[in-house]
């Protein structure tokens, strides 16, 4: 019996203990992280919004070389969605369900080997000399005996990964090239085009679309007798991850009459933000951004479809020369 009450004092014992920390131990594991950085909100927002962009600053991803990360949903924004799996850091998953563009940014973490859901916050506040960012944790309640891990791992532990993250993110948006867009005036611009809707992004490649369209148009004023007046150019008249509406069309130093296939238009003359991409096309794609985010992000009015000029022959020169016009006409 002696050796029976021995036996039942040491299991107690671990059990004991374990209650005790579990009622000393916070019911909510709780806080808030923030860091400086000198760029645009729509910056930072940007590179929150989109997971894949996490691996670069990712506090936990040196961690546990084993993970394995997962995406679904739209590839950013609300919605968008990460599992992963590792043999230290577990599994779960993290998602989108809430946000204000290049404001708040609110996630759920699901950990599948704890229960309950998890929010982490990101707060976006522009000051003088860019953004000051937030990230908060709210871990929810935690059942009662689950409280115990919060003190053997401690909230420091988890601060000072947030802290980390921050650093990496911080370093990674100031790396970033500064838009600092043309400002210029545009004069009326007579156009022919082709237009077409619910273009994919695979659909451009290789110019599968582009010179077709372009190619039908030079056709169409060689038989009208009638000279272009400038590059050929490309207007974004709706853009989303899936599709685009885009017109293709060549400047003309007038209005002409059109055909059944082609459209006659104008690009209204007046104030414009423009930048130049150097290199292929298909990469053009950051610089679209970089300067759609400069233009939102200081509260610019565009007043006409953004398009892209082709201001060289990819053919005649090196790709790194090729060189892209990107205009947002704005209000003044």
């Amino acid at each position: 019996m002696k050796f029976i009450k021995i036996i039942l004092i040491i299991i107690l014992i671990p059990v004991v203990a374990w209650l005790i920390i579990c009622a000393v131990a916070p019911s909510k594991m709780e806080f808030e992280v923030s860091k400086e950085m000198a760029v645009e909100p729509a910056v930072v927002f940007k590179e929150i919004s989109d997971f894949r962009n996490w691996e670069a600053w990712n506090p936990w991803a040196a961690m546990d070389s084993t993970t394995v990360n997962s995406y679904s949903g739209p590839k950013s924004g609300l919605g968008t969605r990460m599992d992963w799996t590792g043999d230290l850091l577990g599994s779960g998953s993290q998602e989108i369900i809430e946000e204000t563009k290049n404001e708040f940014v609110k996630v759920r973490l699901l950990f599948n080997d704890f229960p309950g859901e998890n929010f982490a916050n990101w707060k976006l506040e522009k000051v003088a000399g860019g953004t000051n960012v937030t990230w908060t944790f709210d871990g929810g309640e935690i059942p009662f005996l689950f409280r115990g891990f919060s003190v053997l791992f401690g909230k420091e532990s988890l601060v000072e990964n947030y802290n980390s993250g921050l650093n990496g993110l911080k370093a990674v948006v100031e790396a970033k090239p500064v838009m600092e867009p043309t400002v210029e005036t545009i004069s009326d611009t007579w156009y022919i085009g082709v237009s077409m809707d619910n273009i994919t992004e695979a659909d451009l490649s290789g110019g599968n679309v582009h010179g077709p369209a372009f190619g039908k148009i030079m056709e169409f004023l060689a038989g009208e007798g009638v000279d272009a007046s400038g590059m050929p150019i490309t207007i974004v008249r709706r853009h989303s991850e899936e599709s685009m509406d885009l017109t293709f069309a060549i400047p003309v130093a007038d209005s002409i009459a059109g055909s059944s296939e082609l459209i006659v238009s104008k690009i209204p003359g007046g104030k414009a933000m423009s930048t130049i991409h150097y290199g292929s096309y298909e990469s053009s794609g950051e610089t679209w951004y970089a300067i759609g985010d400069y233009i939102e992000g200081n509260g610019v009015a565009v007043r006409y479809f953004p398009y892209e000029i082709y201001l060289n022959d990819p053919d005649s020169v090196a790709e790194s020369e090729i060189m892209t016009k990107i205009v947002f006409p704005v209000a003044d």
